[in-house]
């Protein structure tokens, strides 16, 4: 038995981000998180269904905005890394991060962490982002 002549790896589950638009009937449309966001903000003030919204193009061309709008990340990676330090830096001194003495240890922390084996992300980036970003 091997996983590549048998036919039972299909059977696992998947993400539901994959899953959601291949499960759906074809021609239905699936919204993403602005154009559902303004879909359920317009049935609440409207009292309509979905279809009847559908149907008036004033609706329409802002549903159509919200989906081109889309869903922006919040922070970046190195943002996340950052911030992930700097809270780490903070309670490991269980001092506030708006202290002296932080930027000094969160230096160190960044430095200490860029030298062990997995460091290359923290070489390749500096600890703020004012600094050549």
């Amino acid at each position: 038995m091997s996983i590549y002549t048998d036919k039972n790896y299909d059977d696992f589950c998947e993400s539901p981000r994959a899953k959601r638009k291949r499960l759906a009937e074809p021609g239905k449309h699936i919204m993403n998180k602005g154009e559902a966001k303004v879909m359920r903000r317009l049935k609440n003030d409207t009292g309509l269904s979905e279809e009847e919204i559908r149907a008036i193009k004033k609706y329409r061309v802002m549903l159509s905005e919200a989906q081109t709008v889309g869903t922006k990340t919040k922070r970046s990676k190195i943002q996340k890394v950052r911030d992930e330090v700097m809270k780490f830096v903070c309670r490991e001194l269980k001092l506030p991060k708006e202290h002296p003495a932080i930027d000094k240890a969160y230096r160190e922390e960044w430095k200490r962490r860029s030298e062990s084996w997995n460091g290359s992300f923290y070489t390749r980036n500096t600890p703020y982002k004012n600094q050549g970003e």
